[in-house]
């Protein structure tokens, strides 16, 4: 089987004669089977500002810029941004890219404070879980607690972890707090 050839292999071709329509019609099939595919947008609206079709051009280099600085590529936000101003130095480019990048970062402020409460939220059930396992083990196994140093009460006091035990595993210091036998 042979390579096959389809319109977007000859798009230089096709721009070199001038023929835009040909050339859209290529890149829009293109973009029908990726239309994620960056290279192919940002080249459908230099094809677009080629064929003189300014307004269209503008109109999907914004969706470009939009969705690069939503994405966090700010850097290209700007690169199309500044195309933008190229093709009409008349837009208010700055103030949409500021908007944007706000917007980005009250999300990442959100997701960060959801994170966080749900980390609190894990921690407070893993402690409430532990309290209530010991407490259980008071009431079943009256000696064990009193080894431990839980005197049964529902207020608990937690002394600081000694010096000493700081940087040992947790079983190590199991072992070292058990009384002989």
């Amino acid at each position: 089987v042979g390579p096959t050839s389809t319109a977007i292999d000859h798009l230089d071709e096709l721009l070199a004669t001038k023929e835009y329509g040909k050339a859209l019609m290529a890149i829009e099939s293109e973009l029908k089977k990726n239309p994620d595919n960056l290279n192919l947008r940002l080249r459908q609206a230099d094809i677009l500002e080629l064929a003189g079709d300014r307004k269209r051009a503008i109109f999907i280099l914004h969706n470009i810029a939009e969705g690069q600085a939503l994405d966090g590529f700010y850097a290209r936000a700007i690169a199309v941004y500044k195309k933008i101003l190229r093709l009409d130095p008349e837009q208010d480019v700055h103030s949409q890219l500021a908007q944007l990048i706000e917007e980005v970062l009250q999300i990442q402020l959100a997701l960060a404070q959801s994170a966080l409460q749900a980390a609190g939220d894990f921690l407070i059930h893993r402690l409430l879980r532990a309290l209530d396992q010991r407490e259980h083990v008071a009431h079943a196994e009256p000696r064990l607690a009193s080894r431990s140093g839980w005197n049964g009460s529902s207020a608990l006091a937690f002394s600081p972890t000694p010096r000493y035990l700081i940087g040992t595993p947790v079983t190590a210091r199991m072992d070292t707090a058990a009384p002989p036998r």
